[in-house]
């Protein structure tokens, strides 16, 4: 059975290049997707490393600190709403205010799945801390990967770069 999903999923991705290169042929660029500029790779590159780092950053896991649940936040959503970053931002931003005011406040957590959980300023101070810290793990570990592609020298080594290290 294992063998049967493996090979279904090839063939959907060959289907899916197929389509790309049929693509790329009507648009007179499939020379240049063959056969590359070192420049042209490194620019493919930069942009699956940015598809990437969207692709690993849709979720984060965190545990309320005053009730050590762990849940699973939406942390990426698409432009041009972005409710969710917002009201996390928000909701952030007024636990710190309340916490230097040192006045009570607490806020609704709404995970992944669409399940709430009642937090206070403290439990939103941490959960602003873990996220600015994710966000700026996966800027790092782009931007490493920018680095090695920069170094490089020709289309094979750019082709050839490992997108799945680095990340958090």
């Amino acid at each position: 059975m294992q063998q049967l999903c493996n090979g279904a999923k090839t063939m959907k991705r060959l289907r899916k290049e197929e389509d790309v290169i049929k693509d790329l042929q009507k648009q007179g660029r499939y020379y240049q997707y063959r056969n590359p500029t070192l420049e042209q790779a490194k620019e493919e590159k930069y942009n699956q490393i940015e598809a990437e780092r969207f692709n690993r950053m849709k979720l984060m896991t965190f545990t309320i600190p005053s009730t050590n649940i762990q849940v699973e936040v939406k942390i990426a959503e698409q432009p041009p709403s972005k409710p969710r970053q917002t009201w996390l931002a928000a909701a952030s931003t007024r636990a710190i205010a309340a916490k230097i005011k040192s006045i009570p406040f607490a806020d609704e957590l709404i995970a992944a799945d669409n399940s709430r959980y009642l937090m206070d300023q403290d439990d939103w101070i941490a959960f602003s801390a873990e996220l600015h810290q994710l966000v700026k793990d996966y800027i790092d570990a782009a931007n490493q990967h920018i680095i090695n592609i920069q170094g490089y020298n020709t289309v094979e080594e750019v082709r050839g770069h490992d997108l799945t290290l680095y990340w958090p």
